[in-house]
């Protein structure tokens, strides 16, 4: 039975991160939920290795222990990174404020570990994606009903001095924040196109035994998922978040890329993707708010957004001047005591607003160089599994009757979409987007080392 309780505990909790009870600024139910989750993730392990060894009559402590683990150069990468800001807290001038950045960054990795932990097979990875999607219905229904009968604007999130006419009515779902909203939903809906595996799975199955019913109910998910995805990406406009369209932008070339990629180019093949695209390229250069909003991202010190991040990114230039090789040390409390000393008056701030600069200050340039690195081996790995996979298909029937390639596909354009917003904000550090990030990363882990297998 303990071996099931990781599983089942995971679910719960990535069903419930965007549940208005697990939002908020302490988030410490989040945090108590993923612990027990590591501890039972560890114990499990465990006993399972207890047990193997115990049938083979060996010592559980034996090198085969060893020999066992398996790991790879994401993992490589990811222990460099929690070693550097580990070695940032020991150099830094706040010991102890640093320590507990740390433990935050400790949280991360040791959940890191437990996802890699269990996921162990093909279907374990979709009851988590599933689970994850639950998650992002209870967003999606109160973001629906905020469009629908409008959002209390919790904060000045528009320029002063645009008329109110003209200002984007900025919705923000159970997660209070426009821009770590965005982020959570960039995170998941490109996983949403698993449901072309259930269509392909009902339309191309050339087996006369599948029944009816359930050729109808592969069909009923495929369309829900594939509608959620377009419902979520409807709701990324309606945030408001610049640095989140930039990223949808970017996801949705990533998409064209990899149809193009597995798929014969052909005029009706383009035309389908390039007429939703221009349609909804006129929609929003017809709405005053919104091409408003898309034209403030290049207004620079006119805009009062970008001139806050502006100088908050000079002043965080200044602290990395000062504290090149290892930073100030993790953590928003070391950040705001520092930042104080450099920071233009007015503009206080508790982050980088960039989590390449936030990560360069907290950890100098080792840090950086190592999520670079980090980046690095995601890409390459990821890239290594498209490959493999592009090798094995011959027809786009067994693409679509095969899930596995829209998964590591869905995995990487929610990576490239987190990536390219993290220029541009740091909501992608708070644990609502990091569990659902690690979460990915794992699966792309999993996939990895599966093709290392095979070969």
């Amino acid at each position: 039975m303990i071996g099931q309780l990781p599983l089942l505990l995971t679910c719960l909790i990535l069903a419930c991160l965007s549940l208005p009870q697990f939002v908020g600024d302490s988030n410490k139910e989040i945090g108590i939920l993923c612990g027990i989750f590591c501890s039972f993730s560890f114990v499990s392990y465990l006993l399972n290795r207890f047990n193997h060894f115990r049938q083979l009559d060996r010592s559980f402590w034996s090198l085969d222990l060893l020999k066992r683990i398996r790991l790879n150069k994401i993992d490589l990468a990811v222990f460099l990174l929690f070693f550097s800001a580990c070695l940032s807290t020991l150099t830094s001038y706040f010991f102890r404020e640093s320590l507990s950045g740390l433990i935050k960054y400790a949280f991360y990795f040791f959940l890191y570990i437990g996802f890699c932990l269990l996921i162990r097979d093909r279907k374990i990875v979709f009851a988590l994606l599933t689970a994850s999607f639950i998650g992002l219905i209870w967003a999606d229904l109160e973001g629906i009903k905020q469009v629908l009968f409008g959002a209390e604007q919790l904060a000045t999130w528009e320029d002063p001095n645009i008329h109110a006419s003209n200002q984007l009515s900025r919705i923000y779902s159970t997660f209070l924040n426009p821009n770590l909203c965005a982020s959570y939903m960039l995170t998941l809906w490109p996983l949403s196109f698993i449901g072309f595996y259930f269509l392909g799975k009902s339309f191309l199955a050339k087996s006369v035994s599948q029944s009816e019913s359930l050729k109808i109910r592969n069909s009923l998910i495929g369309l829900s998922l594939l509608i959620l995805g377009l419902i979520t990406v409807y709701l990324i406009l309606q945030t408001g978040s610049r640095g989140a369209w930039i990223a949808l932008f970017v996801q949705l070339g990533f998409i064209i890329a990899f149809i193009l990629t597995f798929f014969k180019p052909s005029f009706a093949l383009i035309s389908s993707l390039a007429l939703p695209l221009v349609g909804g390229a006129f929609y929003l250069i017809s709405k005053p708010n919104f091409m408003n909003r898309i034209l403030s991202i290049f207004s620079s010190y006119d805009h009062s957004s970008n001139s806050f991040r502006l100088h908050v990114w000079q002043a965080c230039f200044r602290i990395i001047r000062d504290n090149p090789i290892f930073g100030i040390g993790p953590g928003s409390k070391v950040f705001y005591l520092i930042y104080g000393i450099y920071m233009d008056a007015g503009y206080s701030a508790l982050g980088a607003y960039s989590v390449f600069i936030e990560i360069a200050a907290e950890m100098g340039f080792i840090g950086l160089l190592l999520l670079l690195f980090l980046i690095f081996s995601l890409a390459s790995e990821g890239i290594k599994v498209l490959s493999s996979f592009k090798s094995q298909f011959q027809s786009y029937k067994l693409i679509f009757a095969n899930p596995n390639l829209l998964i590591i596909a869905g995995v990487l354009i929610s990576l490239a979409g987190l990536l390219v917003s993290s220029f541009f904000d740091i909501v992608i550090l708070r644990p609502q987007v990091q569990i659902a990030l690690w979460l990915l990363i794992a699966v792309l882990r999993f996939y990895s080392l599966e093709k290392e297998k095979k070969d």
